[in-house]
């Protein structure tokens, strides 16, 4: 998934668990990417205090630190980084996320479930936050019928949401616009 490696990408384990604690073995299986090149991101990350290091046995682990104010922020570029990664490898990702684009500024959208682990399937589930005008639910009942794939809407405001589904779509998700709403949300109820 990671073509070149970055502090950003280094994050890329933690976004379906915040509250993973990895080994630096578990980052090289991810990342695909030997452990000696993610050592010194991985060691420029503890310096900052984005990762906590644990020692265990011979081995060292690391989990996010979220006494760090700017947990959120690095979370949202990796993100958005990974965004990038899926939306090149999708071409139907990147045709509904062109769609629904025209209405980034008065909703947030999130794909979650089988789609945004596997990038394909029968069906999307999508959520949105805010109103759901006729216009929107045109342009995705169209991307249904022109890409013969089901959108399954779930449509919401902030504070219906529970803490149980917002822990699930934490698990496999891909944000669409508006990731520090989503990133607050799961941060917020990671336990």
């Amino acid at each position: 998934m990671v073509r070149k490696i970055t502090i950003w990408s280094v994050l890329l384990p933690y976004l379906r668990d915040y509250n993973r604690t990895l080994l630096l073995v578990d980052f090289e299986k991810e990342l695909k990417i030997k452990h000696q090149t993610i050592s010194k991101y991985i060691k420029e990350l503890i310096n900052n205090k984005i990762l906590k290091k644990e020692k265990r046995d011979k081995h060292s682990s690391y989990s996010l630190n979220f006494k760090n104010p700017l947990i959120p922020n690095y979370l949202s570029i990796s993100e958005k980084m990974r965004n990038f990664v899926l939306l090149d490898k999708s071409m139907l990702l990147k045709r509904l996320y062109e769609q629904l684009s025209n209405f980034f500024s008065e909703n947030s959208f999130l794909i979650f479930g089988s789609f945004a682990e596997q990038l394909k399937g029968n069906d999307i589930d999508l959520l949105i936050i805010g109103k759901i005008s006729k216009e929107l639910k045109k342009t995705i009942n169209d991307f249904s019928l022109t890409y013969g794939i089901k959108v399954h809407i779930v449509g919401t405001e902030i504070r219906e949401l529970t803490k149980t589904f917002i822990q699930e779509i934490s698990k496999k998700h891909i944000i669409l616009n508006n990731s520090d709403l989503f990133i607050n949300l799961f941060i917020k109820w990671k336990d």
